[in-house]
């Protein structure tokens, strides 16, 4: 008798779902799965050009515009494979992107002279595959990599010079780790391994010719939120979160000692939820803010120099602020915002360009039906503490 009475209520709460899904239209497979008008926002390090990803003839391609306004041209011609990862070069006249070939995930670096369109692909080979780690404004012409040319099974580190596609292997990696993390000066001073148990197993050096020791072992459970990201100008000073000793995870400063041990402070924690990003200066590789996202993200100010600027932005906009990028003088900084939109179809993402406090609207939209506006809320739980869900007003 409880087993029918239990059916019976739990398939009239079905047909009560069932009769509201027919009041709510269903939300297009383009919504989720097609392209963006526009995406990837990002500003050329000497603040002259914005560009951004937006279709060509169905395509994601790279496109190009002044910050000062006029028609964007398309700077890649994609034809068959979408372009999801590009960037500067911090020499202004190329732009860099990643892109395999029919799928085969095999991605390679291509480097476009902004001054005739020619592309050059800067990591050649079949069965290559290769990643952009990142470029430097006293480097302008050559970007670190990473690539599988010489042993397929592992990535060693390669310095690029993206003019002439002249390659120098920086690190040679013959024992198959899995990150390897350079300081300012491009010496890979951080080397991580995978452990049997699904937890990483980190290495560090003083110098190029310093001795490795062992620097962090992290188990499972604790791996995907415990990290060294990178070190200060110095190279003197490591920044990364931390979460062993607790269930949140912690934005810390690691500073190695003289007798090989490794001092750790404890530079922000919140008792709401782990950090989940960190805004660093570009010119001197300190921390500014911190945000962690329970409900919606919340910056946390470090640096005194930058509040104004936050404080203006997070007025400008009803939304959740992110800095997605900043010109390489840091006067112009490209902000996101992710908002309660009421309409799905206009993405909740809004991205301002501030040149000395002047805003440059740059709406990027997706595709997508009318909805009502989406509401975060906490759901208190029976076993302390509550849970995160967001529902439609």
């Amino acid at each position: 008798m409880f087993i029918r009475t239990l059916l019976a209520a739990s398939l009239s709460q079905v047909l009560g779902f069932a009769a509201i899904a027919e009041d709510v239209p269903l939300i297009p497979r383009e919504t989720f799965f097609g392209n963006p008008e526009r995406a990837n926002v990002r500003i050329s390090p000497d603040g002259t050009r914005i560009s951004y990803l937006a279709p060509l003839d169905g395509v994601l391609n790279v496109w190009m515009m002044p910050v000062s306004g006029g028609d964007a041209v398309a700077i890649t011609k994609s034809t068959d494979r979408p372009i999801r990862s590009y960037g500067w070069s911090w020499n202004n006249e190329q732009i860099l992107y990643e892109q395999d070939k029919g799928g085969n995930e095999d991605t390679h670096i291509y480097a476009v002279n902004l001054a005739d369109g020619t592309t050059t692909d800067l990591t050649p080979g079949d069965g290559v595959k290769a990643g952009m780690m990142g470029g430097h404004r006293d480097r302008p012409d050559f970007i670190l990599s990473q690539s599988n040319a010489r042993d397929p099974r592992h990535m060693d580190v390669v310095k690029i010079n993206t003019r002439t596609g002249e390659q120098e292997t920086l690190f040679l990696n013959e024992e198959g780790f899995v990150g390897m993390t350079p300081d300012d000066d491009w010496n890979i001073r951080i080397r991580a391994r995978m452990t049997p148990d699904g937890g990483t197993a980190s290495e560090f050096r003083d110098s190029p010719e310093g001795e490795w020791r062992e620097l962090d072992t992290v188990g499972l459970e604790d791996a995907m939120s415990t990290n060294t990201s990178g070190f200060d100008k110095s190279g003197r000073i490591m920044w990364g979160t931390d979460a062993r000793g607790g269930d949140k995870a912690r934005f810390v400063a690691v500073r190695p000692q003289p007798d090989g041990s490794f001092e750790r402070e404890t530079i922000f924690e919140s008792d709401e939820s782990d950090v989940a990003n960190v805004m660093v200066n570009p010119l001197t590789k300190q921390p500014e803010a911190v945000a962690v996202n329970r409900l919606r993200t919340k910056w946390t100010i470090l640096d005194p120099a930058v509040k104004p600027d936050l404080e203006k932005l997070s007025a400008l906009v009803d939304g959740e602020l992110n800095i997605v990028d900043r010109s390489g003088d840091d006067r112009i900084w490209i902000a996101a915002y992710l908002v309660e939109a009421p309409v799905i179809g206009v993405y909740p993402c809004k991205i301002i360009a501030n040149a000395a406090h002047d805003f440059l609207d740059f709406a990027v939209r997706y595709p997508g039906p009318d909805q009502s506006e989406i509401v975060a809320d906490a759901i208190a739980e029976r076993d302390a503490g509550d849970n995160v869900a967001s529902d439609r007003s």
